[in-house]
């Protein structure tokens, strides 16, 4: 299954996983025995939860049908029409990982690019390339597409995303974590960080759990206590999109000492990557904490259908695996 088909549904503001219902009752897509354990964590969790938390704009958005990134769209057009542009449906990883995708074919031709949420991004030290090219006319850069432009010898048009797609296969993201670790662009991002005295002079631990809406394919309690228990570490910080969440609970009650690190994306990003010890989670924005983690002890949880919400798509674990730093290979556990 196409990754764009499988994420489309998110242009309405929700993930696609909420449409799932709709989705097996056609029979389109949902064929496999192993999807089943999927769909019914949604069914007797998340769509129960997201019925009851919807706010007003969020209902009044889907009820318009009227995807999240229109307003986003329309802002990036106000100026010139003629020029290349990214913009895209997703939360700041997705949207991290989108534009790095079209900042490395602009840099290859030169062209004038504009970039959803490019100023929150750059806070993050590197910088989205911006030409002097442009033309009248326009191409779609897919995932399926990308290493055919960057093999191109010349530029003829102006490129765009595609909204509804998050160039996430093993790739393109294989790519984009060559060109962060790349010397002069992990340089740019280094001497950028506020936090840049801690790169190989702590002996922290730092880890990403992600939950909120995805909360169904976490890998639970034991997973971040095992990989916690390993290491000898001084401090312990835990970045989490639900710090009410009982899998925290459960953490703080074993480690009376962690810190919850909340301040905003990028930061959280930032001081993360620094940390000599680096546990992820799923998802685009752990993958960045990772890309950006230089000299650290990189780990992730090996991806299943219990743990991927978009394991159907048969870009199974593509942002993680065979991913590397500048002291080795991440580090993949079972």
């Amino acid at each position: 299954m196409s990754r764009i088909l499988r994420w489309k549904c998110q242009t309405n503001g929700i993930p696609w996983y909420y449409n799932i219902e709709k989705e097996t009752k056609s029979n389109t897509f949902y064929k496999k025995n192993d999807c089943e354990e999927i769909v019914n964590k949604v069914f007797l969790h998340d769509v129960v939860e997201m019925k009851c938390k919807l706010n007003e704009p969020l209902k009044d958005s889907i009820k318009n049908n009227e995807p999240e990134w229109k307003n986003d769209e329309e802002e990036i057009l106000k100026g010139d029409r003629y020029s290349s542009y990214s913009y895209g449906g997703g939360r700041f990883g997705n949207q991290i990982i989108r534009n790095l995708c079209m900042s490395i074919i602009a840099e290859r031709f030169n062209l004038i690019m504009r970039y959803q949420r490019s100023n929150e991004i750059e806070k993050l030290g590197f910088t989205l390339f911006n030409g002097k090219k442009k033309y009248r006319k326009h191409k779609v850069v897919t995932e399926k597409n990308f290493h055919h432009f960057l093999k191109r010898q010349t530029m003829s048009y102006n490129i765009r995303s595609n909204p509804t797609c998050f160039y996430q296969t093993k790739e393109i993201t294989d790519h984009i974590n060559n060109y962060l670790n790349s010397l002069d662009i992990m340089e740019q991002i280094i001497n950028n960080n506020i936090h840049k005295e801690r790169y190989k002079n702590n002996n922290d631990c730092f880890v990403h759990i992600r939950l909120g809406d995805v909360m169904g394919w976490s890998p639970g309690f034991d997973y971040y206590y095992k990989m916690i228990m390993q290491f000898k570490y001084d401090n312990l910080y835990i970045a989490t999109d639900s710090p009410g969440h009982e899998i925290i609970a459960m953490l703080r009650k074993k480690f009376p000492k962690l810190q919850i690190y909340d301040t905003n994306l990028p930061d959280i990003i930032l001081f993360g990557s620094t940390c000599k010890y680096v546990i992820l989670s799923y998802g685009s924005f752990s993958a960045v904490i990772g890309y950006l983690s230089f000299f650290s002890h990189v780990f992730y949880k090996k991806v299943t259908h219990k743990t991927a919400w978009d394991w159907c798509s048969n870009d199974k674990n593509n942002m993680f695996y065979d991913k590397y730093n500048q002291i080795g290979r991440w580090n993949e556990i079972e």
